[in-house]
């Protein structure tokens, strides 16, 4: 699943709206969240959160992210400590 553009964190908020045994039926095997242009896309911490739940439930999925910032520089580490791990 690629998510690219200004609106990222629209679609992320967009996924989290699935119940969760939804999410686990993607069987997700890889998830790009990337920017586009030439600012990078600011990640907002609800959608920290989705991601990480996403990776959870979906333990096999890469998560790829370009040209993509965070909003709390905490999000940033726990990104960083637990999902890119």
């Amino acid at each position: 699943m690629n998510l690219s553009g200004a609106a990222v964190n629209e679609w992320i908020r967009f996924l989290a709206t699935f119940k969760e045994a939804s999410i686990v039926d993607l069987q997700l095997q890889c998830v790009r969240i990337q920017g586009s242009g030439r600012l990078p896309v600011v990640l907002s911490h609800a959608s920290v959160l989705c991601i990480h739940q996403l990776s959870y439930l979906n333990p096999l999925m890469d998560l790829v992210m370009e040209n993509v910032c965070f909003l709390n520089e905490k999000d940033s580490e726990f990104v960083r400590g637990h999902l890119l791990s």
